[in-house]
């Protein structure tokens, strides 16, 4: 941990950790065809909500779903996640991570099924396929960093959480889209509510 002109800084340790197991798991996973077993038994759909297995809302994030180490998660890891940490710290950092992770993963599936039973044959594709990877917590402590920030700096991280999201859905629309929105939504939601529960030592709002 460090000081700046008054200002804790931390380590993002939790970050390195992170990466560090998401790249672990990718690279045994290209061996023998483990990435397979490994997405079979931990990532999401809707099955294994029905089937009470909450267990893989958080174990889902340490698998990706490209059968290949995927440089844009580690790229995304190391670049959404840090801010936030070095402001709050690892143990907030972990809260929002997987927690919004896990509830937009799950809202996400929830909302699929219930347009699919609605006549939304891509929305009932989306919500039957496995969903893992790190990205929903990445977009979650992006949206951490939004209330975090200091105050003069809150509007460019809205406006730049925004701007991503508003150009995916655009040009793309693709269920992770959606799930990424809803992940960063969950982020503010929940780093705000942090915030309030468990205020920082350190203020930001200059």
């Amino acid at each position: 941990m460090m000081e700046c002109a008054g200002r804790r800084w931390r380590i993002p340790w939790f970050t390195f950790a992170q990466t560090a197991v998401v790249a672990t798991v990718a690279t045994v996973g290209m061996w023998h065809g483990l990435h397979a077993r490994f997405v079979d038994a931990l990532s999401l759909n809707w099955h294994d909500l029905v089937m009470f297995q909450f267990y893989r809302l958080f174990t889902g994030t340490f698998v990706q779903t490209r059968t290949v180490l995927d440089w844009t998660i580690l790229l995304m890891l190391l670049t959404f996640v840090p801010p936030y940490e070095v402001l709050r710290g690892w143990r907030r950092t972990a809260l929002i991570f997987f927690l919004g992770d896990a509830i937009s993963s799950a809202g996400a599936v929830v909302l699929f099924r219930l347009l699919g039973a609605l006549g939304n044959a891509t929305a009932l594709s989306w919500a039957l396929e496995q969903d893992s990877g790190a990205s929903s917590g990445c977009f979650a402590a992006l949206g951490g960093l939004a209330v975090a920030a200091p105050r003069r700096w809150r509007p460019g991280a809205v406006l730049l959480g925004l701007g991503i999201h508003a150009f995916r859905l655009w040009f793309r629309g693709h269920e992770a889209d959606y799930q990424h929105l809803a992940a960063w939504l969950v982020g503010i939601g929940l780093a705000f509510a942090v915030e309030q529960l468990w205020p920082p030592r350190i203020a930001t709002d200059r």
